[in-house]
C-alpha cells in the first residue's frame, strides 16, 4: 500500500463514497476470534452501500504511514496540537 501525500490542496467537487461511519479493528484469521491478530482493518461504510469498504493493513510500516500522513494534514488543516 502507498500513502501518496499531496503537497497543495485538492478540491473534490464530488463526494463519489459518502462516509457515515469509520471502524477500526485488530484481525484474527482464526473464526472464532480468539487467536492471535495478524492485521488492522479500517471499515469504511458508506451511504446507500449494500457493503463497507474494507482497507486491511498487513504490515505495522503501512499503518504508520497512513498515521503520518493523516497527522500532517490534520496539522496543516486544523494547525499542530500541543
Amino acid at each position: 500500500m502507498t500513502v501518496t501525500r499531496y503537497d497543495t490542496p485538492k478540491n473534490i467537487n464530488e463526494v463519489v463514497f459518502p462516509i457515515e461511519e469509520v471502524e477500526v479493528a485488530s484481525w484474527t484469521p482464526e473464526r472464532d476470534g480468539k487467536g492471535k491478530c495478524t492485521q488492522v482493518h479500517m471499515i469504511l461504510k458508506a451511504r446507500g452501500a449494500e457493503h463497507p469498504m474494507v482497507v486491511r493493513f498487513k504490515s505495522p510500516v503501512t499503518l504508520q504511514n497512513l498515521i503520518d500522513s493523516l497527522i500532517e494534514h490534520r496539522d496543516y488543516v486544523f494547525g499542530k496540537k500541543p
